[in-house]
């Protein structure tokens, strides 16, 4: 996963500087304060994500319902397919019965 993350930095950096790749996609290189308008966004994305980490780790259930939720879901989702899955089953059963019968 962190190959794949250098490789699209790089290949972003690339399109942004290199001036080849300007031409052809039609961008321009990033200046200073461009970048550095970015920079408190990223670290606040990093700080929520270490603390929703922190919240799962402690047990908080208000971070773990979300994630209770889901596998919920998720199990119903299989039960309603194990279910669909046994009728169909059954209606086959039944129609290879009566067609025994005739």
């Amino acid at each position: 996963m962190l190959l794949g993350i250098a490789t699209e930095l790089l290949l972003l950096a690339s399109i942004a500087y290199v001036p080849a790749f300007n031409t052809f996609f039609g961008t321009a290189p990033l200046e200073p304060w461009q970048l550095a308008l970015s920079v408190p966004f990223a670290l606040a994305i990093l700080a929520g994500d270490e603390l929703r980490r922190v919240l799962v780790r402690a047990g908080n259930p208000f971070v773990l319902f979300g994630q209770h939720r889901a596998r919920e879901l998720v199990q119903r989702r299989r039960d309603h397919a194990d279910l669909v899955h046994l009728g169909l089953r059954r209606l086959m059963l039944v129609r290879r019965a009566n067609s025994w019968r005739t």
